[in-house]
């Protein structure tokens, strides 16, 4: 008789990311790796959200869609992440990403925010990037850019960001022309930042990062960048700055 062969089973194939799935922080990242480079999608509480994905047309070609669109959301994410870049390169240990995976422990919520802002752990932060390359959070600031989005990033994202710990939250609803600035307060909570007379946010999570929402709106440039030049002058980024420099040398 013929030595018996052994089947090794074959490798299940894993399946696709759908908008509306049920599923744990492990299963979405394992299915999400899986998928085309370009795909795009988050998990909130659970429940997965498709925000890029690929149809075929009638001539049978696969086409790329996105709900992204340049004005409305682009122009102004690229705003928001220039300002924010100008205040990383005079604050140490700031760090800065644009959209991104974010990894929120013990939530099963994994949001692609439009913009994240942390402390590194070497100047006493608690955001670091983990060994598959996502951000583990909670970073202290969070961006999002709501043209269509704003039931789900005044929603279920508000919430889930609130509990994970989030500092502060910021969202440009574009189509209403405004900028709601959320401050964690001493409950846990999210309240809105108050401007001060002048119009300017005052950020506290990141002192010294002054920004003026009606400026940044209407791209007056000229505005914004006097409004950050006075913040970064200001005692308060002196000081802060020099915390997180003592805080990197004890490490």
């Amino acid at each position: 008789m013929g030595k018996s062969v052994e089947r090794v089973p074959k490798a299940k194939a894993v399946p696709p990311l759908r908008d509306g799935d049920c599923l744990d922080t492990n299963e979405f990242l394992r299915r999400y790796q899986a998928m085309p480079e370009e795909f795009r999608a988050e998990l909130l509480a659970g429940v997965v959200y498709v925000n890029r994905w690929f149809e075929t047309n009638g001539e049978g070609v696969r086409v790329l869609m996105s709900p992204i669109s340049t004005a409305g959301h682009a122009h102004e994410q690229f705003s928001f992440v220039q300002v924010m870049a100008f205040y990383c390169r005079y604050t140490p240990g700031v760090q800065g990403v644009g959209p991104a995976t974010l990894v929120l422990a013990d939530t099963e919520t994994c949001p692609e925010p439009d913009g994240a802002y942390y402390i590194e752990t070497d100047f006493g932060g608690l955001t670091q990037i983990g060994p598959e390359g996502y951000l583990h959070g909670p970073p202290e600031l969070v961006l999002e850019i709501a043209n269509t989005s704003g039931n789900r990033d005044l929603g279920v994202k508000f919430d889930q960001y609130e509990r994970a710990g989030v500092q502060e939250y910021v969202v440009w609803l574009t189509q209403s022309r405004t900028i709601q600035w959320f401050q964690r307060n001493r409950a846990g909570r999210f309240v809105p930042l108050k401007p001060r007379s002048d119009g300017v946010v005052c950020s506290q999570v990141f002192p010294g990062l002054w920004i003026d929402p009606a400026a940044l709106i209407a791209r007056n440039a000229k505005r914004v960048y006097e409004v950050i030049d006075l913040g970064l002058a200001s005692p308060e980024h002196a000081a802060f700055a020099a915390k997180l420099q003592v805080k990197a040398e004890q490490n």
